[in-house]
């Protein structure tokens, strides 16, 4: 009776998994002219998963080896936006997420977005799943801004 009274407890664990925290409202993508939007796109592994403290859309099924991506649109003007980027993957088989100094899964940080301009967020070197620099670029404008030492 104990062992199925164990395996009932850690049934409802896998389940449930660990305990994300609060539940976040979905981010409902502006409707107003696509010209007049900020288009923000991850690749190489990169999720945009959180944009103004709202869950953002395409960033629940991830892609796992540091492929992948997602792509939100944005208003004009600052938002905070939580990534996170999946790393390549170990011996085993299993996802390894990355780490930036803090020892964390994500990284956070606030820009100000323009009026139809397209940006990516992501890794400095595309083909190196395992590069750890990661970058916000405008590709509009043709500039880069480094996020590892925001």
């Amino acid at each position: 009776m104990a062992k199925a009274s164990l395996w009932v407890l850690v049934l409802a664990w896998a389940i449930n998994g660990c305990a994300p925290g609060p539940k976040l409202a979905k981010y409902q993508e502006p409707s107003i002219d696509e010209s007049k939007l900020a288009v923000l796109k991850g690749y190489g592994g990169t999720y945009i998963t959180i944009v103004d403290n709202q869950s953002a859309p395409g960033s629940t099924f991830k892609i796992q080896q540091g492929w992948g991506g997602n792509t939100v649109r944005l208003a004009p003007g600052k938002h905070d936006i939580t990534i996170h980027r999946e790393l390549g993957s170990n011996p085993s088989g299993a996802s390894v997420s990355l780490s930036i100094n803090t020892g964390k899964k994500v990284r956070a940080f606030s820009y100000v977005f323009e009026a139809g301009h397209e940006y990516e967020v992501g890794p400095r070197n595309r083909l190196n799943p395992f590069d750890t620099a990661m970058v916000l670029k405008d590709k509009t404008e043709k500039t880069e801004h480094d996020l590892t030492s925001n």
